[in-house]
């Protein structure tokens, strides 16, 4: 484990740099958070890196997705609920033409589950949270699902 950490404080230019460019053509696509690092290390409540990371996505819409097991995410609630409000989802084409090519037969039951939108219907949410929620008391898991 290393003793030292590096803080990318240019993180938030790169990142804005990047966004601007993908916003203007409209290639909108969900922005992964702690994919090989925790976001909420106790480092960024003197850096607050994560939060000017977090106003940027907002500023362009996109959707994100964050990874963590700190309570310091609390600290960006507001974030996150209008992130959630206003993010332009990323277009299905792309997956519907793989997956044409690829396993055309997946495409009826895609469809069937997710119908015109990008996520699954609230009812196959609702039974899947139940379900979630009976395998981890019955394991003694902790467990809390979002939406």
């Amino acid at each position: 484990m290393a003793e030292t950490l590096s803080v990318k404080v240019n993180a938030p230019e790169v990142l804005e740099h990047q966004l601007r460019k993908r916003a203007l053509k409209r290639e909108y696509g969900i922005i992964a958070l702690s994919t090989s690092t925790e976001p909420y290390m106790q480092i960024e409540k003197k850096y607050e890196i994560t939060r000017k990371l977090l106003k940027i996505i907002l500023k362009y819409r996109f959707p994100i997705h964050i990874l963590t097991k700190s309570n310091l995410i609390l600290r960006d609630l507001d974030l996150l609920g209008e992130i959630d409000e206003k993010a332009i989802l990323p277009s299905k084409t792309l997956y519907y033409n793989f997956l044409k090519r690829e396993d055309p037969d997946l495409i009826v039951k895609y469809e069937r589950l997710y119908g015109g939108s990008f996520q699954p219907k609230r009812e196959y949410q609702r039974r899947l949270e139940e379900r979630v929620k009976r395998i981890c008391l019955k394991h003694g898991v902790k467990y809390r699902i979002i939406m």
